[in-house]
């Protein structure tokens, strides 16, 4: 009988498995070459000696090349596996050749960063072939050369099983014959991407891959651990320390510092009764003029020599924030603790701000940075700007991540009947307030920017009293980038407004013209609702627009905190006003029982805003304009589960079936968000 060892084997298409590992790579499939390729090599790191890691971008008589070569390593060392059978977990840790040519295979051991197997596969797919070559000479001399290439049905890996390994002679003329060039002569290993893709070499050779390097393993090269040489054109480039590392070690006319054992003892981390300890803080702020490069800006996390990513001062304004960097590093036991899959992302590019060790350290760099900037920067550590600084961040996380895994909500535009303008009743929030009315992108598909030459149009603001008396008030409505005011759309407006009633402005329009707004970037315009008799400001609303410029975060609707609902809606979360490309607001309420409850943890008030950000966009999508032919558009839900597909629901059923289709979506969304722990 014919078991299910002589089955035929099911296709896997690894060349999808390739890219979308790459795309998993926040800054690009270069920015991961060079980290991954690097990071091995740190994990080869042969005693105390500097390691050497050589990238060459070539091209010969078989092609074009990028070969990425370490010495100063160990090598690929073990033997060549041939049966699936013989990856097992318990591997001998040298067994170093088995684990590169293995996928997903996790790694015993504690010292080694990376655990899950995935980094190679960068390697396949900076290639257009998805196809690379590897040899390694070893300490033994043994020399040998392997291959493996992507493919929609599998990824073979040469030499096949049936041949003996492509070990001495047999490997040098293997690579000499597959790729044109020579076998390596040190010991260590080199990696040979075949027909690397355009993006890889114009990294390359714009210099960004160098910049790149230096940006990531900074403190590994000022620590004279890594060599990193990049050759292309014919000329060597070493990667250098970045400016301004190193940094000072004292106060300067230009720097002010904030280092461990220095200005500070207390180095100590406490987590479930375990102490860990931080290594080394070093905090810098350049008080001179000259800019800090954006990427290195914070306190880099550094983990086994490279960096993770970067905590920035957000309590400070944004002159300090921008000009704030430096870099944490921690003992041998943190070290092995952040290496584990449950604190850190597969690719190293950022921690799992939930789990209770990477809370801890974050806590630690806000809380030094906090005192770097009341004792050497001039900055008082206002509580309510520390809230602020929280449901900001809570804020943006929220939004980006409804933007990453529910990009087919498509909330930016409606592609179906616009409807026509409208001035609808202002949020039922608010007992004396002000709206901006009718205040659509003329081009929804790059909604919130406008360029040069377009306009908004049939703008209204409406002012309202839901009050029990009349009240003399004042709108004042202009238009502004930064403090600076642009124009002045509505003269001021002094008006008499009644008990239950409404004042609405005539209509006007927002010509986006250069000389007016000469520079690009972000503006707003603001109506406030002023009392005329004692002249406090009773409400105020702001809507952004960017011109000529994309958003740095494209907001599909405003969100906004408000201190308090009135009766009867004192006990509502959030509520929604406007609709899709129509001034969207999304509320939520601050005085609401269970945000008082989370305020005061960033991570556990992200959790409570995205909640309210995912239902607030449902409530769009339902509220969403028709299609062309009049039908209903609910996209991303299924029509077919609300309605029926064959055969339409009874009328009492559709209530319920439609909680039941927004539950399914919004319950998907979290699992994706939350099953990486963020």
């Amino acid at each position: 009988m014919v078991g299910f060892g002589e089955g035929r084997q099911r296709p896997v298409n690894y060349i999808a498995i390739c890219n979308n590992i790459a795309d998993s790579y926040p800054l690009g499939i270069a920015h991961g070459l060079q980290k991954d390729a690097i990071q091995n090599a740190i994990d080869a790191r042969k005693g105390k000696n500097k390691v050497r890691v050589h990238f060459e971008l070539f091209t010969n008589s078989k092609g074009r090349f990028l070969t990425i070569c370490d010495s100063n390593t160990t090598g690929l060392t073990g033997p060549v596996l041939f049966d699936a059978a013989s990856y097992e977990e318990d591997l001998p840790p040298d067994y170093h050749w088995a684990r590169f040519e293995s996928f997903a295979f996790t790694k015993d051991d504690p010292d080694a960063i990376g655990a899950r197997g995935q980094g190679k596969f960068i390697f396949l797919r900076s290639s257009s072939k998805y196809t690379m070559f590897y040899d390694t000479l070893r300490q033994d001399k043994v020399y040998r050369v392997g291959g493996t290439q992507a493919m929609k049905t599998g990824c073979p890996i040469l030499p096949p099983k049936e041949s003996e390994p492509w070990e001495g002679e047999i490997g040098e003329s293997e690579i000499i014959k597959r790729t044109g060039v020579p076998p390596i002569k040190s010991i260590g290993t080199r990696i040979i991407i075949i027909d690397p893709i355009d993006e890889v070499i114009e990294h390359i050779e714009s210099g960004s891959f160098t910049k790149a390097i230096e940006e990531t393993w900074f403190r590994a090269i000022e620590k004279q651990i890594l060599e990193i040489l990049v050759t292309y054109s014919g000329k060597t480039h070493y990667a250098k320390v970045p400016y301004p590392y190193p940094l000072p070690k004292k106060d300067t006319d230009d720097y002010k510092t904030w280092i461990s054992d220095k200005d500070f003892s207390d180095n100590n981390i406490e987590i479930y009764d375990e102490t860990y300890r931080i290594k080394n803080f070093h905090a810098a702020c350049h008080v001179g003029e000259s800019e800090l490069d954006e990427n290195l800006r914070g306190i880099a996390l550094i983990h086994n020599g490279m960096k993770i990513c970067a905590i920035e001062m957000n309590s400070a304004p944004i002159n300090i924030k921008e000009k704030i960097t430096g870099f944490i590093e921690f003992d041998q036991n943190l070290e092995r603790e952040l290496r584990k899959g449950e604190n850190q992302s597969p690719n190293h590019y950022n921690l799992k701000w939930r789990r209770k060790i990477p809370h801890e350290i974050r806590n630690f760099v806000y809380h030094q940075l906090d005192i770097f900037g009341q004792n050497k920067l001039g900055l008082n550590t206002d509580p309510r700007k520390t809230k602020r600084r929280k449901r900001t961040n809570a804020e943006e996380w929220a939004m980006r991540q409804l933007l990453h895994h529910a990009t087919d909500l498509d909330l930016f535009g409606a592609k179906g009947i616009i409807r026509p303008p409208i001035d609808p009743p202002p949020p039922i929030i608010k007992s004396l307030g002000v709206s901006i009315n009718n205040f659509t992108f003329p081009s929804p598909e790059i909604a919130p920017r406008i360029n040069w030459g377009q306009k908004f149009e049939d703008i209204t603001i409406t002012a309202y009293n839901r009050t029990e008396d009349s009240i003399k008030i004042s709108l004042l409505t202009q238009v502004l980038q930064g403090d600076s005011i642009i124009l002045q759309p509505l003269e001021r407006q002094e008006v008499d407004l009644s008990s239950k009633g409404k004042y609405r402005t005539n209509s006007f329009d927002l010509e986006i013209l250069d000389y007016l707004y000469p520079a690009p970037g972000v503006y707003r315009i603001t109506t406030s609702l002023i009392d005329a008799t004692t002249g406090d400001r009773l409400d105020k609303v702001t809507r952004k627009f960017w011109i000529e410029k994309d958003p740095p975060l494209r907001q599909p609707f405003e969100l906004q905190p408000v201190p308090g609902f009135p009766e009867p809606f004192s006990y509502r979360q959030w509520y929604t006003s406007g609709a899709i490309n129509n001034s969207p607001t999304l509320y939520y309420n601050l005085s609401h029982p269970a945000y008082l409850l989370i305020e005061d943890d960033e991570d556990s008030q992200a959790e409570y805003i995205l909640d309210i950000v995912l239902s607030g966009a449902m409530d769009f999508v339902l509220k969403r304009p028709n299609r062309k032919d009049g039908s209903p558009d609910f996209h991303p839900l299924e029509e077919a589960n609300i309605f029926g597909k064959d055969q339409l629901y009874e009328h009492d059923e559709v209530p319920a079936k439609t909680y039941e289709e927004l539950t399914r979506y919004i319950s998907e969304i979290r699992w994706r968000i939350f099953e990486g722990t963020y």
